[in-house]
């Protein structure tokens, strides 16, 4: 009975220190959430509602198509694929769709029904009161962890392992970062549904690089050939197209917003 009874405490103990951890760890995210949430200014409010469209970055998607595509198809020439180059091609597409299908259905399909942490923006939050929302867009009812993130740094990840390319991988994880943070700032994401978010991505792009890295003989590569270095710019030129996308929305702001006013996004 002494022996029951001390361990009884003992997980008492251990699980009112658990729960005084969770409630500091919520206080933390909850104060760098209202401190990155939002701003007075429109035209940054908009920016952000472009910014996490999924829309906006087709012209980077396109070119790393395009980019994968030709360099694979140079490769192909100067005998450097194990398998013919259709199929290679197609291997490495199927990398990346898997990849970021793994990525938003654990976070989305997954985690967020399971662990049920409710959006900040979500009216039955108490402290919804306080998070600034853009445009009445609060998304669903649960947000840990983020499918943004996870699927943002997904790709951003697999592009570092792929191309090996300094500068490409500052440019993805750039935009991986730019994609998540927009939701912070929308409302609809604490900083640690971000972070697990990002985590979560990455390891799977770790995890998917590698099971593929064998199957399609990734390690027969010469990266060192100057032809690994054409993709660079289409790249950074991706990146480019997707911001000056976003300029001219903002140039059409008034009636982008007035849109939104009647038919919502």
């Amino acid at each position: 009975m002494i022996i029951f009874a001390a361990d009884s405490k003992f997980c008492q103990l251990i699980t009112n220190k658990r729960n005084i951890m969770l409630e500091r760890l919520q206080q933390i995210d909850t104060s760098l959430l209202l401190a990155l949430n939002g701003s007075d200014y429109m035209w940054i409010d908009l920016a952000m509602m472009m910014l996490t469209t999924r829309w906006l970055w087709v012209p980077l998607y396109i070119l790393l198509l395009v980019v994968v595509y030709f360099t694979l198809r140079e490769r192909d020439n100067m005998c450097e694929l194990r398998y013919d180059f259709k199929w290679q091609f197609a291997g490495v597409v199927a990398m990346f769709v898997l990849g970021i299908v793994l990525s938003d259905q654990i976070t989305s399909g997954l985690l967020k029904e399971w662990v049920g942490r409710m959006r900040p923006s979500n009216l039955d939050n108490p402290i919804s009161s306080q998070v600034k929302v853009v445009m009445e867009y609060r998304g669903g009812p649960y947000g840990f962890p983020s499918s943004h993130a996870s699927n943002s740094f997904c790709l951003a990840t697999l592009c570092c392992l792929y191309f090996r390319n300094r500068w490409t991988s500052i440019a993805m994880l750039f935009w991986a970062v730019i994609h998540s943070y927009t939701r912070i700032y929308l409302g609809v994401h604490y900083p640690g549904d971000v972070i697990v978010g990002a985590l979560i991505g990455t390891v799977v792009a770790v995890a998917v690089y590698f099971a593929f890295y064998r199957i399609l003989h990734f390690e027969e590569y010469d990266f060192k050939n100057p032809i690994c270095k054409l993709y660079e710019k289409y790249i950074l030129y991706g990146v480019a197209a997707s911001f000056i996308s976003v300029a001219i929305a903002l140039a059409l702001s008034p009636f982008i917003m007035d849109f939104w006013m009647k038919y919502g996004w």
